[in-house]
């Protein structure tokens, strides 16, 4: 169980270090690969096929994203603005769909992630703080959802690579 504190006494938010997305990135980048790995969204696995974009192409660019990432806890000319990182990473030289398959887990980890962390820190409860496990698990709970924005954009793009 971790703690939470109100930054200030007129905002009723709670902060919780378990919440925190940088505290917190192995376990999300963790779970990415493994969805990768199981082709656990279906749709988009379908969208990759269509492309002809490889499992490990898209490992190779979520490889690179994290390198993005980790680069930005150094100082170096290497990464001085986000574009360059983003360059000395590798990951814009990755294949463009594998790159928007990686942003698209991403996105769909932290839009789970989020929704049930603010869920947490805003609507007070006498239960345990949700854990990065527990919010991990909310990050599935988005994709599962069949009739969800996220796969009718995946059917249009399914679409364009016909």
């Amino acid at each position: 169980m971790t703690t939470q504190m109100r930054l200030s006494p007129h905002d009723n938010r709670l902060y919780s270090v378990a919440r925190d997305i940088v505290h917190n990135w192995k376990p999300v980048m963790e779970h990415i690969a493994g969805v990768i790995d199981d082709q656990r969204w279906k749709e988009l696995q379908e969208v990759l096929d269509a492309g002809n974009i490889s499992h490990d192409e898209v490992g190779e660019a979520l490889s690179c994203f994290m390198i993005y990432n980790a680069s930005a806890a150094v100082k170096s000319p290497d990464n001085n603005d986000m574009l360059t990182a983003l360059q000395t990473s590798g990951f814009l030289a990755c294949k463009p769909l594998a790159q928007v398959a990686v942003m698209a887990l991403i996105g769909q980890a932290y839009a789970g992630i989020q929704f049930a962390g603010i869920r947490d820190a805003c609507l007070g409860t006498d239960k345990p703080l949700l854990d990065i496990q527990e919010l991990v698990k909310a990050a599935d709970e988005i994709r599962g959802r069949k009739r969800t924005l996220l796969s009718k954009l995946w059917r249009v793009l399914k679409d364009h690579f016909k």
